[in-house]
């Protein structure tokens, strides 16, 4: 009985519908008018059927232009037009803060240019990596973690700001980009560890290539390579292999380590990852003024001197599994 009384209800409510005892679909003309939106309806030989209170004046060569395509007008605001039966519909749309937001990306592109940008995004991202260290316990171990770094490339900045000449803030500036490199690679090792316990050795691979990019564009001679087990010829072996988080960011960590006490004599490096056995070995070959000895007996690597006086340093770990 609910169901037929309510069915009942709407057949009598649209019967007087039906003989306009209740008037719909009225009104029509006076709600175009007094809509927030700012468009027109013309009719084919361009008079206007219907305008709301927002739409203005618009000139007719305007019009013909924005019935091809959307024409900019002042202020920010584009005019758009399409066919619809009997005539053409146009409105307006305000695109200024849009135009902003573009004029502010292209100021930020232009400003990218500058070679101080890497002191900037490195001072940015040291800022908000101490805000997000109060929010996310991740980031604070990230912070943790590359603490060291971060100072080292603080002090760095400070001492690029009170460089005499270009060539000293070039050479500062390269050791900046190596920094910061490592902090970049080093937090996103921290970050897919979070969630995995084992990574593919292509991440690691990764870091390295980095480094070694960034060691180039600073005037080192650089490298790096890696070897398959019992095909030095071969890389699938590699890629294909995972390798627990920990590892790979020891085995990171001891390279970086190489790197910073090296940093300053640095002339050339050359990385070697490869397995033996069940072992990862990290072969570095440095050439460089500075004592490797003590950074090799901190991380229980072997490390000794060739007759050119370049080092030659050995770290291994136990290796990764095939995916």
């Amino acid at each position: 009985m609910t169901a037929a009384f309510c069915l009942l209800f709407a057949v009598i409510i649209e019967s007087y519908i039906q003989c306009d005892l209740i008037p719909s679909n009225t009104g029509y003309t006076q709600l175009f008018e007094s809509s927030a939106i700012a468009a027109q309806i013309i009719d084919t030989d361009g008079n206007v059927c219907y305008r709301s209170k927002n739409s203005g004046e618009i000139k007719a060569e305007t019009i013909h232009r924005a019935l091809e395509s959307p024409v900019m007008m002042e202020n920010g605001i584009r005019l758009s037009g399409a066919p619809i039966c009997g005539g053409y519909v146009l409105w307006k749309e305000n695109l200024s803060e849009l135009q902003d937001i573009l004029q502010e990306l292209s100021d930020m592109k232009e400003e990218l240019k500058d070679a101080n940008v890497i002191e900037e995004e490195n001072l940015k991202a040291k800022k908000q990596m101490a805000k997000l260290s109060v929010k996310n316990q991740l980031y604070d171990k990230m912070q943790k973690q590359t603490s060291r770094q971060i100072i080292l490339l603080s002090s760095l900045i400070d001492e690029y700001s009170l460089a005499e000449n270009a060539q000293q803030r070039k050479k500062i500036l390269g050791k900046v980009v190596v920094i910061g490199a490592y902090i970049k690679r080093r937090s996103n090792l921290i970050f897919i560890a979070e969630h995995n316990y084992f990574i593919p050795i292509r991440e690691l691979e990764l870091c390295f290539q980095e480094t070694i990019r960034n060691l180039e564009l600073s005037g080192v001679t650089a490298g790096f390579l890696m070897i398959g087990e019992n095909n030095p010829c071969s890389l699938s072996q590699m890629t294909g292999k995972i390798i627990s988080s920990e590892t790979a960011m020891r085995i990171y960590d001891f390279s970086e380590a190489v790197i910073e006490e090296s940093l300053e004599s640095l002339s050339a490096l050359f990385v070697t990852l490869k397995q033996e056995n069940e072992k990862l070995v990290l072969s570095i070959s440095a050439e460089c003024e500075a004592n490797l000895t003590k950074i090799a007996e901190r991380y229980d690597a072997e490390a000794e001197q060739d007759f050119d006086d370049t080092w030659l340093l050995s770290f291994s770990v136990k290796g990764g599994e095939n995916r």
